[in-house]
């Protein structure tokens, strides 16, 4: 799964309202939707994971899935 397919699934079809809550850049959603974050802060994930109701290992693994498919 992807980390858009994720965020999508958690119900958060725009990335805006996600990056909001989690205080994050909408630019920073944009690019880990486009798979071009491969390595993202921590203290990202963790405020992401919160967010979306997931583990910090779930987030990691859409956004390895997404770098790896956008490759």
């Amino acid at each position: 799964m992807t980390f858009k397919e994720l965020r999508e699934r958690q119900g958060f079809a725009s990335g805006a309202r996600l990056a909001k809550l989690a205080n994050v850049e909408q630019t920073t959603i944009s690019q880990l939707d486009a798979g071009k974050v491969a390595d993202p802060r921590y203290s990202t994930v963790e405020a992401l994971a919160d967010v979306l109701g997931v583990t910090t290992g779930a987030v990691m693994r859409a956004i390895r899935e997404t770098v790896k498919e956008a490759a």
